[in-house]
């Protein structure tokens, strides 16, 4: 689903709290949660303005956040591990680390739905 089909999806889930807590706002917030951990979405970030002569300002996108806590809402709490650290968290720990290109040296830690730019290293 692209940003533009996940928008309304999350703002429909977001406002009726039996579709929130339901397979469809699952779903919805897991989108939000997956496209986020590739990139493809942003909270906020820099935006050009029309006008050549002002200068890029930061948007927020509230719906972006709405379909985080989708997650949250619908997700259990499980308990991981990372070698001798223990966590209980609603969100699992980044995984394929080396096909992202990435570098996270102990005790660093990532959780899923942080994008990563090739050739980071997270200490």
């Amino acid at each position: 689903m692209n940003p533009a089909e996940l928008e309304p999806e999350v703002e429909a889930c977001a406002a009726d709290a039996a579709l929130a807590k339901s397979e469809r706002g699952r779903a919805a917030g897991r989108a939000v949660m997956a496209a986020l951990d590739r990139g493809a979405l942003r909270v906020a970030g820099r935006e050009p303005r029309a006008e050549p002569d002002v200068p890029s300002a930061w948007r927020v996108h509230a719906w972006v956040k709405r379909g985080i806590l989708l997650y949250f809402q619908n997700e259990s709490m499980t308990d991981l591990e990372a070698g001798p650290l223990r966590f209980r968290d609603k969100v699992p720990l980044k995984s394929d680390l080396a096909a992202a290109g990435v570098r996270v040296v102990p005790p660093g830690t990532v959780r899923y739905g942080a994008f990563l730019e090739p050739g980071v290293i997270v200490m």
